[in-house]
């Protein structure tokens, strides 16, 4: 069994150990039974103390993943067996909390929340935050329909609506829709304010306290921030670049039996991944194999730099086992409060009710709006223009970026979406890149707020590409390329 880590990273030693172990258990490349190094050799091979071995195998006994007390056998063994979990004759063991989101992570969820109120400050150079520019906001087009909706509806478009949204833009969004293949009744839409309070009413309704859920890694802090508003225990599948790895999500599925899978599978918030159609098609599988409930988040999905379109999980999906939170201000304007939710009828009806219980009120202007915006058909030419605003984006990015290659720092270019996920050089440490770009008023987002258990995004960074000009783009890329020298440079004259 070969492992290695970093000793610059910010993920803690034993966590790196831990994490590797447990992939490589998880993708099925050690078989059950299968008799982990000692505590005492692993230690020597790593050059490490033997307590930090001892540590990562105890959070792998904690996940009843490896055993150390098997009766006539000394050492740690791996108990995980795909083939019985998959034909249920394992024994219903005790459920521990291992994954909870605890407090080490909520420093990062705060550390990312600065990161991103500091975004709108014009004094930095900000590469940290996913914010739409206001220059991208059709002032012609928004006056336009918001005449006429006053002209239309007169006060009653300054009141409240129904909890479900207005009926009209539910049935307009309907119509919408269909055009892009989404066969989605006004019945199976509920309108939201934003995605993650969309998200929270999804997860009240679907988990309750100590149900385990499934979700990607690395994963935005907001979402781990929900899950641990409802006292869940949080179980991560790495992302590939096609989509999660679904090895891990199956032997996860049977051990577990968490209560849903969270998905971002169009240009993944953080690292722009998008799943492909076969890996879409095989996830429904799996879902439909295990009766598991799909949470679709649609952050970026329009935002796409090629001709190839993907078919959403939920026009994919023949069992109604989806729900999609979709963002709609992407194609309407910066600020709005549209969001809306696609789900079965009866689910459907359950969110509304949620919704009107916590008095939880709708505007009826901003959605009054909205329904006339897609009636003229302005969604579609704002979704080219912020299609080919982040186009070019991305294209210069990634040629300011090219230099990094040299200090070894690798990326995918993106697809579509905001920003660029980029692999540091071992021997770099996030955190400590991070607040040497501050020192010079440059933001990125270290890849550590990303990952609740610190065991694979400590080598991490994210740049976004949202709203920075063309001019701070230049300086900012220069600026993190004379620190990231510094770095590499001071490592080589060890």
């Amino acid at each position: 069994m070969r492992i290695s880590i970093d000793r610059d990273s910010s993920a803690p030693i034993y966590k790196q150990i831990e994490g590797k172990i447990r992939n490589k258990i998880l993708n099925n490349e050690i078989a059950y039974g299968t008799r982990l190094p000692s505590e005492r050799y692993l230690a020597s091979v790593l050059d490490v103390h033997r307590n930090t071995v001892i540590k990562a195998y105890k959070c792998l006994v904690d996940q009843e993943l490896v055993s150390c007390t098997l009766p006539g056998r000394k050492g740690y063994f791996v108990i995980f067996d795909s083939l019985a979990e998959a034909e249920g004759r394992t024994g219903a063991a005790k459920r521990q909390a291992v994954f909870r989101y605890r407090g080490e992570p909520r420093r990062y969820e705060r550390l990312f929340d600065t990161i991103y109120n500091i975004s709108f400050d014009e004094r930095w150079i900000s590469f940290g935050g996913h914010i739409l520019p206001a220059s991208l906001i059709q002032l012609d087009e928004i006056k336009e329909v918001l005449a006429k909706v006053v002209d239309q509806y007169g006060v009653e478009v300054f009141t409240y609506c129904s909890s479900k949204g207005m009926p009209q833009l539910r049935k307009q969004l309907s119509l919408s829709l269909g055009e892009e293949g989404i066969k989605a009744t006004p019945g199976e839409i509920v309108i939201i304010n934003e995605t993650f309070q969309g998200l929270e009413y999804v997860v009240k309704l679907l988990a309750e306290k100590n149900d385990y859920v499934v979700t990607e890694s690395p994963v935005m802090p907001d979402v781990l921030r929900i899950f641990a508003m409802q006292g869940l225990n949080v179980l991560t599948v790495p992302l590939e670049e096609d989509g999660a790895n679904l090895t891990q999500l199956e032997n996860l599925i049977r051990k577990y039996q968490p209560r849903f899978f969270h998905t971002m599978p169009d240009y993944h918030a953080i690292t722009g991944a998008r799943m492909s159609l076969k890996k879409r098609y095989s996830l429904l599988k799996l879902a439909h194999q295990y009766n598991l409930p799909l949470i679709e988040e649609k952050w970026y999905s329009g935002i796409n730099f090629t001709e190839e379109v993907i078919p959403s999980l939920y026009a994919l999906d023949e069992r109604k086992l989806v729900i999609t939170i979709d963002n709609a201000i992407n194609f309407f304007y910066t600020g709005a409060r549209i969001c809306y939710l696609l789900a079965p009828i009866e689910t459907a009806k359950l969110i509304g009710k949620n919704i009107s219980n916590a008095q939880v009120h709708l505007q009826s202007l901003e959605q009054a709006m909205f329904t006339e915006y897609l009636q003229e058909g302005y969604h579609i030419c704002q979704q080219e223009r912020v299609c080919r605003f982040y186009k070019e984006k991305c294209q210069k990015m990634d040629q300011l970026l090219q230099p990094l290659k040299k200090l070894g720092v690798s990326w995918n270019k993106p697809l579509g979406g905001m920003g660029f996920w980029c692999r540091l050089p071992c021997g770099v440490n996030d955190m400590r890149l991070y607040e040497a770009l501050k020192e010079r008023k440059v933001l990125i987002c270290p890849g550590k707020v990303f990952d609740p258990y610190g065991t694979e995004a400590g080598n991490f960074i994210r740049l976004s590409f949202s709203n920075v000009s063309d001019e701070k783009m230049k300086e900012g890329t220069k600026i993190l390329y004379e620190e990231l020298d510094k770095i590499c440079g001071k490592d080589l004259a060890k």
